[in-house]
């Protein structure tokens, strides 16, 4: 692969390095490592990092035996603007969507988070992420947040039955037209993270 200037090849000290020098203010939270990159220092960051906070308590005492696994595989939350939330091999990371992180509920988020730390679990497996792959992996990654919703009390979820029948969909039938778009849309802007400017 070809390096235009200034640009390194992807390596983990180097990302790890980037990582911590460009945001120094990571929360720790139960073993997982937070941050919410965009927000560094502004009062919306405390809220940002407590709604996480909830989200990760709902996930660990939803399901003690996943959050284990997901924070072995997946130990680190960076929160920024972006059209979708994704996992980060190079740093172990799911890179959560901001809006999902202000406005979700604990019991969104959570579900979010568990559909990246099965990314995560897969990844570590030596998985590839190829398009041959990638609708087995997705449904896969639905069904764990899928097994996750049906643990939520009734009474804790209001939507719960509309939730549970358009996750049941999307693993049956494959992901919804709208949510294609949002991928499509997620690709163009994602950036590389394997290069380091």
């Amino acid at each position: 692969m070809q390096q235009g200037p200034g640009i390194h090849r992807f390596s983990y000290r180097a990302f790890n390095g980037w990582i911590w020098r460009h945001i120094p203010d990571w929360t720790v939270i139960d073993g997982f490592q937070v941050a919410a990159y965009p927000l560094i220092g502004a009062p919306e960051a405390e809220r940002v990092i407590n709604n996480v906070r909830a989200a990760l308590y709902a996930w660990r005492d939803l399901d003690p035996d996943g959050f284990v696994r997901g924070r072995r595989v997946m130990w680190r939350i960076l929160i920024k603007s972006t059209p979708l939330s994704y996992y980060s091999a190079a740093g172990k990371m799911c890179i959560l969507d901001l809006a999902t992180a202000m406005s979700g509920t604990a019991w969104q988020t959570a579900a979010v988070l568990i559909h990246e730390a099965t990314h995560a679990y897969i990844n570590r497996r030596w998985i590839p992420y190829t398009p041959e792959l990638k609708d087995r992996i997705e449904r896969i990654c639905v069904a764990q947040e899928l097994a996750f919703v049906e643990r939520i009390p009734p009474d804790r979820c209001a939507r719960k039955h509309d939730w549970i029948a358009s996750l049941r969909d999307y693993v049956q039938n494959g992901p919804p037209a709208d949510l294609i778009d949002r991928q499509k849309r997620h690709n163009e802007q994602r950036p590389m993270l394997e290069k380091l400017q």
